[in-house]
């Protein structure tokens, strides 16, 4: 049984996907897991290095927490401000963008 020039072994993938654009380089399956692994290992240590208590003072009470947790609070409330400001401004793009294609379809 002799190899044929355009089968491919089972187990391998091929080399260009249904796009016509060739398949990422193998390195690259690696990129994404090594990246999450440093990411989890930074806020290991972020949170092993940040466990004093601080006083946080609110307005008619105040509350001791371990500072990684405030700095954990602060960082996820910001960037669901800006993923919220984010989606507002898409948003409302899409709907100027849909208004604007209606005035020119009735000005036709």
């Amino acid at each position: 049984m002799g190899y044929v020039e355009d089968e491919q072994p089972k187990d391998s993938a091929p080399s260009v996907n249904f796009s016509g654009r060739p398949e990422p380089l193998e390195w690259r399956k690696y990129v994404k897991p090594t990246l999450w692994g440093l990411l989890a290992l930074y806020a290991v240590i972020f949170v092993l290095l940040n466990r004093e208590p601080v006083t946080v003072k609110f307005v008619f009470f105040e509350a001791q927490i371990a500072t990684f947790w405030l700095l954990l609070f602060a960082m996820v409330l910001g960037a669901g401000l800006s993923e919220g400001v984010r989606l507002l401004v898409r948003r409302r793009r899409r709907h100027e963008e849909r208004r604007e294609r209606e005035r020119r379809e009735k000005g036709e």
